[in-house]
């Protein structure tokens, strides 16, 4: 008997701005075969009209995420859902980008699969989709956490839900870019990104330390209003606006990666300091141990500023061995590399083709 065709993979993409270059889910399809679709910003006089079409749509949508550029994506997702048959189509980004392509399903159904990516840790989930009837429409569903297994169970049964990790590019972030800065007399701890940061925490820690250990300073990436309780604290550097390789020779030059979180299921900025040999002290949550093994991080409770000056301190006093803990953490991210991950993906596109 024959073996059946494989499905034609279509991938609706997604960039964030604020992600570095070589990071962000999408790099995910420079691994994978097939069909990309993204945003088209279209000229003015078809933007004045798509806009009077399509904002209706997208304001109802009951996401606050998704916007005019996403229904159009759709549009040109359901264009290529009646093209042919037995076809794959995942949304990267599901949460900002998937809302009306399902009820193609029971009107063209034409053997083809709808699979989503989610990135957001519930609480936020349900406060920015109000609705999630068109979840349930979905054949599959991939989390970047297990923490979210539960919550997609309940909607799609545990069969559609597969766990793929987040990637990370290990040959443009990489400690072989490290230079002789690390090793002078000042312990430098490196914060990146503004999305649930604890900046709170973060700024607690960096005044209580500084009597104690004034050779501690600490680095901090993000958006420039995201800030503010940052300010005029005298061992804390604020950075906006750098460039990939200037991010990448700070993480290099840098002795741990601190990441004081509020919530998180995947992380580019954990993902990317690991691979760049970082010890990682962070907040104990799921989304971090998924990543992060025992030998190369030090878990702290959630807004737990004491726990945090002890971890701060261990560095500090070198009870930890920073050295065994660069190698592991290195060592550890190789497994998330993009070619890695997406080799768990490429199964989880034959899994969602096989359903019925």
């Amino acid at each position: 008997m024959p073996e059946a065709p494989s499905p034609y993979l279509n991938t609706i993409s997604l960039r964030m701005r604020h992600h570095a270059g070589p990071s962000g889910y999408d790099k995910l399809i420079e691994n994978i075969d097939g069909n990309v679709i993204v945003p088209r910003v279209p000229a003015r006089l078809c933007l004045r009209i798509s806009t009077k079409l399509f904002n209706p749509l997208a304001i109802h949508s009951g996401s606050l995420w998704y916007h005019r550029l996403n229904l159009q994506t759709e549009l040109l997702a359901a264009k290529q859902w009646l093209s042919r048959n037995n076809q794959i189509f995942h949304y990267l980004y599901g949460e900002n980008s998937y809302r009306y392509l399902g009820m193609l399903k029971s009107a063209w159904a034409r053997n083809n699969k709808i699979l989503c990516t989610y990135h957001t840790p519930v609480w936020r989930l349900q406060e920015v989709v109000k609705n999630q009837q068109h979840i349930k429409r979905l054949n599959g569903v991939t989390i970047v956490s297990t923490v979210q297994r539960d919550y997609f169970a309940e909607l799609l049964g545990e069969q559609r839900v597969h766990f793929v990790p987040h990637g990370v590019d290990i040959d443009y972030f990489s400690p072989e870019y490290a230079n002789a800065e690390k090793h002078s007399d000042r312990i430098r701890f490196v914060t990146v990104g503004h999305h649930l940061r604890d900046f709170k925490t973060l700024a607690n820690v960096a005044k209580a330390i500084n009597g104690s250990y004034p050779e501690a300073e600490f680095i901090v990436v993000a958006r420039a209003d995201r800030m503010n309780a940052l300010r005029n604290i005298p061992n804390v550097t604020c950075l906006s606006g750098i460039s990939d390789d200037e991010l990448r020779k700070l993480y290099c030059s840098s002795h741990a990666l601190f990441l004081p979180l509020i919530d998180a299921t995947a992380n580019n900025s954990l993902l990317e300091g690991m691979a760049c040999g970082l010890p990682i002290v962070s907040t104990d949550i799921q989304g971090v141990r998924d990543y992060v093994p025992e030998k190369n991080r030090i878990l702290c409770p959630l807004q737990d500023v004491d726990a945090c000056l002890d971890a701060i301190a261990q560095i500090c006093e070198h009870k930890v061995n920073l050295k065994e803990m660069s190698l592991a953490s290195r060592e550890s991210a190789l497994r998330f590399s993009w070619p890695a991950v997406s080799k768990l993906m490429k199964k989880v596109y034959s899994k969602v083709s096989e359903e019925t």
